[in-house]
């Protein structure tokens, strides 16, 4: 009893560690990776590697920011990482990772700088960038597992619910693995919908300043 009750330990140890998010299908609006994440407060480039033992990780849910955020706090910087396997019916795909945050970011597949999100020199030495969903094309073999990793730097309000906006409830990081076209469909309506042309500032300015001169001025 004794011996299975240690095999049993061992098992569910090994699970926590090597556990994996099959992509096997693509909505027409993608798949958003919220679950499954590994979280660790603090900075070691040797967290972007594929083999390490995450296992003592805090296993965490992206839209939960309520559970990692104070820890992140105490040192504005983290990482996340996650494994992940495309299913080989995918294959004929071109496939898409798009990204959203408040903060600055470096991504690393399989322990390789895959993209930079903004500028990341040190905790208290940064910049943010938001690349809002814009399209990279996701480098990875199909049928093949591959380990995603994020460092992950931002300044947290002391009540974290601030973080963000209480219209959009974003959380601070927002990853989506889609097909290419519908990926850069979607993109060039943000940036369609994103906001007035200029044209449309500069008769809004002109019209406050007539309002301005007509109240001085009637």
């Amino acid at each position: 009893m004794k011996s299975f009750l240690i095999i049993i330990i061992i098992l569910s140890r090994f699970t926590t560690f090597s556990q994996t998010q099959i992509v096997n299908s693509i909505p027409e609006d993608g798949i958003v990776l919220n679950s499954g994440w590994k979280f660790h407060a603090g900075d070691n480039p040797e967290w972007s590697k594929p083999g390490l033992d995450d296992s003592k990780w805090q296993s965490v849910t992206l839209s939960d920011y309520n559970i990692y955020l104070p820890q992140l706090k105490n040192k504005d910087i983290g990482w996340f990482r996650v494994n992940l396997l495309i299913d080989s019916s995918l294959l004929k795909s071109q496939l898409a990772i798009q990204l959203s945050q408040l903060g600055a970011s470096e991504m690393y597949l399989d322990g390789k700088l895959f993209q930079r999100f903004g500028f990341i020199k040190s905790a208290v030495n940064f910049k943010s960038f938001n690349p809002a969903n814009k399209p990279f094309l996701l480098p990875v073999n199909t049928g093949k597992k591959f380990n995603m990793a994020i460092r992950f730097v931002s300044h947290v309000p002391t009540k974290t619910w601030l973080f963000t906006r209480a219209s959009a409830k974003r959380s601070p990081l927002v990853l989506t693995i889609n097909a290419w076209d519908n990926a850069l469909t979607s993109y060039k309506t943000i940036l369609e919908g994103g906001g007035m042309p200029p044209v449309s500032y500069m008769f809004l300015v002109l019209a406050l300043l007539f309002l301005l001169l007509f109240a001085f001025f009637p």
